[in-house]
């Protein structure tokens, strides 16, 4: 039953949900507290998906790389990250709208019949 609780709740979290937590629980958040890829062992996920999302994270410079090849996780540039996402997220949805009541607006008689 055990297992199935913790298979339940690892499949309802993502892997780079699961990788931050554990970087955060180890407290590798600079330089001097970065850690081994060895201690990231506990995180309940296969190998190969830590490494793509580690890969991933070190891309976007999320997950930052020490000179003696230890791992840290740069919180700063992280909140950084997850605005410019949430702008191009906001973006994609609002555009379309945007034009749609432009669209709507020209072809059905402007605002008065918008707000009839």
């Amino acid at each position: 039953m055990e297992t199935n609780k913790k298979q339940k709740k690892t499949s309802e979290v993502k892997p780079g949900q699961l990788v931050i937590a554990e970087f955060k629980r180890l407290k590798a958040l600079d330089k001097e507290s970065a850690v081994k890829i060895a201690d990231l062992r506990k995180i309940p996920l296969s190998s190969e998906t830590i490494a793509y999302t580690m890969g991933e994270y070190i891309d976007k410079n999320i997950i930052k790389i020490t000179d003696n090849d230890r791992f840290y996780f740069d919180d700063a540039y992280y909140e950084v990250f997850k605005k410019k996402t949430m702008r191009k997220i906001y973006l994609f949805i609002l555009f379309p709208v945007v034009l749609f009541l432009i669209f709507y607006m020209i072809v059905g008689g402007g605002f008065k019949a918008f707000f009839d």
